[in-house]
């Protein structure tokens, strides 16, 4: 059994410094008065908090990083090490915040849906027929465009091909899509649409949104909005019979 003897008030603390859980403290202390007893900080490091404001700018700067590298180099083509020299952040540091690759790519899909779902959700509930609802959507969208970097957009297209092989972020991309599905199939509702109707019209817009954000990536970011002229030419085109 290890002893450190109890001088004082100090002594009743921990301070060995080290960057490990386990700080290496004695199992008990002896007092000045021949008593033994554990040390307060129950053999674990005092160290200094962490606020809310710096964990999460240190968690961007590795988000940040990690988009450029997935845009880069693939999301299969990209490790941690790549990630650790390109965000300057020592990988004990990005570890601290992310267990692994799958987790950060899990992060950046998470808050690049949950911005894309609000655009996309305010769009569906602000139009107040469905004439409105699609150019609103490619206003959406062509916002949603010039407020990302042109990173984002070719990881949201890599994403979706990823998803295809990897059920955890399968499953964070089809909760995403059902939300917007939702209120606009309640939209679709509140329009007088028949119920039947919903799932045929909502795979419609859902071309229309993925082919618009697919074509920001293969044509860059100064791609122009669709022109919804182009609509009335449709017809034309269509069968007697729906595909």
């Amino acid at each position: 059994m290890r002893i450190w003897l109890d001088m004082g008030v100090a002594s009743n603390v921990c301070v060995v410094p080290c960057n490990a859980q386990e700080c290496g403290a004695p199992t008990s202390i002896l007092t000045h008065t021949g008593q033994t007893r554990p040390p307060l900080c129950q053999g674990r490091c005092i160290m200094p908090k962490i606020s809310d404001s710096y964990r999460t700018s240190r968690q961007k700067v590795i988000l940040d990083a990690a988009v450029r590298c997935f845009a880069r180099s693939g999301i299969a083509g990209t490790t941690m090490a790549d990630i650790q020299r390109e965000s300057g952040i020592s990988i004990g540091g990005i570890y601290r915040y992310f267990p692994g690759k799958q987790d950060i790519l899990l992060e950046i899909t998470r808050q690049d849906q949950e911005y894309l779902n609000a655009t996309l959700i305010d769009a569906i509930t602000i139009a107040e027929s469905p004439r409105e609802c699609l150019p609103a959507l490619m206003k959406a969208l062509t916002q949603y465009r010039d407020e990302h970097p042109v990173d984002v957009n070719r990881l949201a297209v890599s994403s979706w091909l990823e998803a295809s092989s990897n059920n955890e972020l399968q499953e964070l991309l089809a909760t995403s899509f059902r939300t917007v599905t939702d209120v606009f199939s309640q939209r679709l509702t509140d329009w007088s649409f028949p119920e039947d109707d919903h799932p045929t019209l909502i795979n419609t817009i859902r071309v229309f949104v993925f082919g618009h954000i697919a074509l920001n990536v293969l044509d860059g970011k100064s791609a122009g909005p669709v022109s919804l002229d182009v609509l009335s030419m449709l017809p034309s085109f269509l069968p007697d019979r729906a595909i």
